[in-house]
């Protein structure tokens, strides 16, 4: 009678033979973003600073919003860019109100408007 208490009172056999769980090595690494920043850099579309453009070197992209996917530690990295923000949180609620103006507009800014307009 003894052994068979003994058996069921054994924990789970799955349990005693499972994989250990990943060690600080083992454990996935964030995913690098095609991003870097000192390929980019911003420009003023009007005096102050309250609308910005970001301007790629290497690939001539240009955005009025903020790079799609880029993330504020991203952005404040960029050069010049701590004229604008000072933390990420600021970048943040940036990236936030820029994303509320290309759902509003439906991603078009004042260039696509000018080129609708003349043909």
């Amino acid at each position: 009678m003894f052994r068979l208490t003994a058996l069921l009172q054994r924990p789970p056999f799955k349990r005693l033979y499972s994989s250990p769980p990943p060690t600080s090595a083992q454990s996935p690494k964030p995913k690098p973003t095609h991003f870097i920043p000192e390929d980019w850099y911003i420009i003023e579309t009007n005096s102050g600073g309250r609308e910005k453009e970001f301007v790629n070197r290497k690939t001539r992209e240009l955005t009025w919003y903020t790079p799609e996917g880029m993330t504020a530690e991203e952005i404040l990295a960029v050069p010049g860019a701590k004229k604008y923000w000072s933390t990420t949180a600021k970048v943040e609620k940036y990236i936030k109100e820029m994303a509320a103006e290309k759902a509003k507009y439906g991603g078009r800014d004042w260039k696509d408007a000018i080129r609708d307009a003349k043909g």
